[in-house]
């Protein structure tokens, strides 16, 4: 075997290892930003659960709210390295097929994560829910 034939072979050994390095490098990178959203999206559904939780009659963002209650405006929290601001948003539901009105409510909460040393992607999630006051949810 010459010299040469020894390059060669060592830059396509050399180009075979590099594009290998590179694939596992992606699919490492994949994994983790696919852990980071699974993190920020599971504070996301916590957050809700939290909610559906309390006594039917706290379920409300404030007592100047319709409907009345204590669960808040925004709870900022942190996953990972992202910080999501959670804002609940909570409405009547009437049910038609129901007397009265007022027969449940909708719980939304829309989140917002952001890296928490700035920059980079902005994720936003949005769960929903209903809470019944007979526990048919």
């Amino acid at each position: 075997m010459t010299v040469v034939e020894v390059l060669v072979a060592a830059a396509i050994l050399l180009f075979a290892a590099t594009a290998l390095l590179s694939l596992a490098i992606g699919a490492m990178t994949a994994a983790r930003a696919a852990q980071e959203r699974a993190n920020v999206l599971n504070a996301t559904a916590s957050y809700m659960e939290s909610i559906r939780g309390r006594s039917y009659s706290s379920i409300g963002t404030g007592v100047s709210s319709n409907p009345t209650g204590n669960v808040g405006v925004t709870t900022r929290t942190v996953a990972g390295a992202y910080t999501i601001d959670m804002t609940p948003t909570i409405q009547w539901v009437d049910d038609t097929a129901i007397p009265g009105t007022k027969d449940y409510k909708s719980v939304r909460v829309n989140a917002r994560a952001s890296l928490t040393l700035g920059g980079g992607e902005v994720m936003t999630y949005t769960v929903e829910s209903i809470v019944s006051s007979v526990g048919v949810q």
